[in-house]
């Protein structure tokens, strides 16, 4: 059998993208599995693609685990530039904020277009104080971005 382990949907326009993790058991693990998985979606026009991962224990996870979560928001008329999201990410790189997930909150032919940053601090040893700081310097660092265009952090 398989297990479902995670899965996440965005769609961008038209488009519709799902991801997923899916364990299979070891006795499921043969082409058998591939061939009828990609049978199945054939009849639905579903275009698939697909890696096979090594499994990974906790620890060999290299990933940091964020203790503190924060949320940005970007808001501008009609659109965000893309140059203006990718100022956004580079700020959130040079504090190592992970980001989380990004989302759009706003629909197409919205008068305001506006996206939704979740980002994660890793959990230093002074914890409260820390963070603050941390985040007063990301809040700061994002609003001079404004001073860019027509576009609020």
């Amino acid at each position: 059998g398989a297990v479902l382990n995670d899965v996440q949907q965005f769609t961008v326009r038209d488009i519709v993208t799902v991801s997923a993790s899916v364990q299979i058991a070891a006795e499921s693990a043969d082409s058998s599995f591939v061939k009828d998985f990609l049978l199945a979606l054939h009849p639905l026009a579903v275009d698939i693609t697909f890696d096979v991962l090594e499994q990974t224990t906790a620890s060999d996870n290299n990933t940091k685990t964020c203790d503190h979560l924060a949320v940005v928001t970007v808001i501008a008329p009609h659109r965000v530039p893309a140059k203006f999201l990718a100022n956004v990410t580079d700020v959130l790189s040079e504090h190592s904020a992970n980001i989380q997930s990004i989302n759009r909150i706003t629909e197409r032919g919205d008068h305001l277009a506006g996206f939704e940053f979740i980002i994660g601090l890793p959990q230093p040893p002074q914890q409260e104080e820390t963070n603050n700081n941390a985040l007063e310097a990301i809040r700061s660092d994002l609003l001079k971005l404004e001073k860019l265009g027509d576009v609020s952090v």
